[in-house]
């Protein structure tokens, strides 16, 4: 279950910060704001991704996740960079609206 709220959690000895899918449509829908529609087609699948990658639960490995997808499904450089950069300014968006730090460090992931 996914709250609203961001919440942690340490299973195993590893850091997990949870989010809502709310927050991740809010800041699509903050990122995509007078966007053209190609660049909010890739805000879209972007965000899809790192939902589908997460499921609401930020941590190393679904992080690696993340990258991984993003690495194995697009061939162009410039498709890879769009979903690594947008879960890296999710993250620091995280980061400034939770007042959680933590957020941080896991895009080093």
């Amino acid at each position: 279950m996914v709250s609203n709220e961001t919440s942690i959690t340490r299973p195993n000895d590893s850091l997990q910060l949870t989010f809502s899918l709310n927050q991740l449509n809010d800041y699509k829908k903050w990122r995509v704001e007078s966007l053209d529609r190609k660049s909010s087609n890739w805000m879209n699948k972007a965000a899809e991704i790192v939902w589908n990658c997460t499921h609401g639960i930020i941590s190393k490995i679904t992080m690696d996740s993340v990258r991984d997808v993003a690495l194995t499904k697009y061939t162009c450089v410039y498709s890879k960079r769009k979903v690594l950069y947008f879960t890296k300014g999710y993250l620091k968006y995280l980061t400034k609206t939770s007042f959680d730090t933590r957020f941080r460090h896991l895009n080093s992931f």
